[in-house]
């Protein structure tokens, strides 16, 4: 699976995609 997190600089993308990729036990 593969999600594209669009956002402005330190809007917090990685740490939502770290979150998902816990959730849905998908490989960050």
């Amino acid at each position: 699976m593969k999600l594209d997190i669009i956002g402005s600089v330190a809007s917090g993308k990685t740490t939502l995609a770290r979150e998902l990729s816990e959730i849905y036990n998908i490989p960050f």
